[in-house]
């Protein structure tokens, strides 16, 4: 990587010079940029993984301009949702579980802190996808993706009240829409 597009990526004006706190400044403004990106949208297995590689690229540039990138990775946890016994039982885990991952994703202060916890949640999403297709069964096997959007969150706590209820819709959006996600 050049030094041009090192600071293209870290949003340096290239005509300007820059000290080593303007360096940091562009590579934390980054790095909090891209630490947030999914608290609030759904996640996908495939964005992660195109996010993961952008931030790879913000700490290549980062060190290409003289920074000395942290190896701030928070503590490795693993969930294993093999154990679960029961829809409901599944579902409430993985609230929790995706909670600590936003948690984790949140308090982020380096490249390898969001790669770290962004690879996490790629394991975690295809072990909840799993143990889910292993505890419900759809209702019809047809194929019934076509109205599931993959865009759109899932509210865990939202599904958990609908599955005490009874209420098989929701499960089945859910079924259907990690089926489309892995």
């Amino acid at each position: 990587m050049t030094p041009n597009q090192a600071r293209i990526i870290l949003g340096i004006n290239s005509t300007e010079s820059h000290d080593e706190e303007d360096l940091k400044d562009a590579y934390d403004e980054q790095i909090f940029e891209n630490a947030r990106f999914f608290l609030n949208r759904a996640f996908l297995p495939k964005l992660a993984k195109a996010r993961i590689k952008k931030v790879e690229q913000i700490e290549q540039a980062y060190e290409t301009l003289g920074g000395i990138p942290q190896n701030s990775i928070q503590d490795v946890f693993h969930y294993d949702f093999d154990g679960e016994a029961d829809i409901s039982e599944l579902v409430s885990s993985m609230l929790k579980v995706e909670s600590l991952v936003k948690l984790k994703l949140s308090q982020a202060q380096s490249g390898q802190g969001i790669i770290h916890a962004l690879t996490q949640w790629v394991e975690i999403i295809e072990s909840y996808a799993k143990a889910y297709f292993r505890l419900f069964q759809p209702s019809s096997e047809n194929n019934q993706d076509a109205g599931v959007s993959v865009s759109k969150g899932l509210d865990y706590a939202e599904l958990l009240n609908a599955l005490k209820k009874g209420d098989r819709d929701i499960a089945e959006q859910e079924f259907w829409r990690l089926k489309k996600i892995l």
